[in-house]
């Protein structure tokens, strides 16, 4: 959904307007009756959704779009059965120093009390649905938050905008926090060389995310960026590889940590360093030891690329500012 308002932090945007986008995904289990009528009296009308969202976009200013998204997630639980709401707001239009195609939050929220559906009769039956359910999000969020480091590398297209982009849809997921942001370095493939040269940086994040679940939110947003799987180590618009994860070793089929590569590649070590110099990887080494060892093996750094990012995070506001150097 695209809307025309007056929300944001500039006096210029909260005077002349800009377009927003709205995307809601509600959750909840469709009335047996609904399905056996085939009435949409006896479930939720979406277009009667769409005027409740657009009433509170379009009638109604804020400063954050954080506030936007909580007042549009606590409307839609508080008048529809739903168990849940997805809300994702961005701003095409950003005015920023960098390049950055836009910006946006994303929240989840659900009921406290979820009804269980009347088509179960059986109490331990319910009870065993109700547990399931918390157990698996157990896997999937922790309680505390966990620092973790990712790699990130783009060698297609403008990529330093794809570094960008990604660290943007990363800062909008609701369970991570972007915290640090080494320097943008160009560098040398490694394995194809019939490809381009490499930007390739680190940052850190701060996540309520289990290791699998930080996993498949890189993956899926690689995907959203347009990232192809066609030559191994080949060319990509954007990849990121989740480097460390707190102090955990991890040995699974489809997720190693740390990175199995992380310390023979300087194109890693090197803005890892930058951003955490005095780090203790899981298995007991400190981060300046493992560099020392790659002194005498050939570098794929080539030079750090002008713009140095800075991310700066608190409760209300993510600002992003650059210094030239």
């Amino acid at each position: 959904m695209r809307f025309f308002a007056y929300h944001g932090l500039l006096p210029e945007e909260r005077s002349q307007g800009q377009s927003f986008e709205v995307d809601v995904e509600l959750y909840f289990c469709p009335p047996e009756k609904a399905i056996r009528t085939d009435d949409i009296q006896e479930t939720i009308d979406y277009r009667q959704v769409y005027q409740d969202i657009r009433e509170i976009v379009e009638e109604q200013q804020y400063r954050l779009l954080e506030t936007l998204a909580e007042r549009l997630a606590s409307s839609l639980l508080n008048k529809y059965s739903v168990t849940g709401v997805t809300i994702r707001v961005r701003k095409p239009e950003v005015s920023l120093p960098g390049p950055l195609n836009w910006a946006g939050v994303e929240i989840y929220r659900r009921r406290e009390t979820v009804e269980v559906p009347t088509n179960f009769s059986d109490p331990e039956a319910e009870k065993g649905i109700s547990m399931a359910a918390s157990n698996a999000r157990e896997k999937e969020e922790l309680s505390e938050w966990t620092p973790a480091y990712i790699g990130l590398g783009s060698n297609l297209g403008d990529r330093e905008a794809y570094l960008w982009q990604a660290l943007g849809l990363l800062a909008a997921h609701p369970g991570l926090r972007v915290v640090k942001v080494s320097s943008f370095y160009e560098t040398k493939p490694v394995g194809y060389q019939a490809q381009g040269l490499f930007i390739n940086a680190v940052a850190r994040v701060d996540t309520i995310y289990s290791a699998p679940k930080l996993y498949q939110t890189l993956k899926a947003i690689e995907n959203q960026l347009g990232r192809k799987r066609e030559i191994s180590w080949g060319p990509r618009t954007v990849d990121l590889d989740l480097l460390l994860f707190g102090d955990q070793i991890i040995e699974e089929p489809d997720l190693i940590v740390p990175h199995p590569y992380l310390e023979v590649r300087d194109f890693v070590l090197v803005p890892l360093a930058e951003i955490a110099p005095n780090l203790r990887l899981p298995q007991g080494s400190f981060l300046p030891e493992v560099i020392a060892k790659l002194a005498n093996l050939k570098t794929n750094l080539l030079s750090k690329w002008p713009s140095h990012a800075k991310m700066d995070r608190n409760d209300d506001i993510m600002m992003i500012t650059q210094d030239f150097k």
